[in-house]
């Protein structure tokens, strides 16, 4: 019952690298939160993301919502919780293409969420956290 939560900056390979798990786990459904975040407010899209965690695996959700959806499920589990949303969470935060101002301003208050309180959440309930810098060369040979 895998589950993985890819969140990060826009333009990192979000989409790139959850298409390359789904073709490395047959049968994992993903959730592309740009699919949503553009007909809904961010707190709507976060909202369906902290639910969506909560639906068995196997799958995978990506996009730059994810991170707010998590911080969503952590304030509705409870910071005494222990469960955990997702057995691994991979934070793509080097954008891989030249960003917009608006993009730029949508990574920095995605690491501002992340790193103080959802990186340091996710490492108490052991969640295996990848924080790595993923280049798009790798990212492209994962998709061949």
């Amino acid at each position: 019952m895998t589950r993985i939560l890819i969140a990060g900056s826009p333009r990192s390979g979000k989409t790139t690298l959850a298409i390359a798990v789904q073709k490395l786990f047959p049968g994992m459904k993903m959730f592309a939160t740009d699919d949503i975040v553009n007909k809904a407010t961010w707190s709507d899209a976060s909202r369906e993301v902290a639910t969506r965690i909560n639906q068995p695996g196997p799958w995978v959700i990506e996009g730059t919502v994810t991170t707010r959806g998590i911080r969503k499920w952590l304030a509705q589990e409870g910071l005494n919780s222990k469960k955990k949303p997702a057995e691994f969470l991979i934070y793509c935060h080097k954008p891989l293409e030249p960003l917009t101002k608006a993009q730029d301003n949508m990574r920095k208050g995605d690491v501002t969420i992340m790193m103080p309180h959802v990186y340091h959440e996710m490492m108490k309930r052991q969640v295996h956290c990848i924080m790595e810098l993923i280049s798009a060369d790798f990212i492209r040979k994962m998709v061949r």
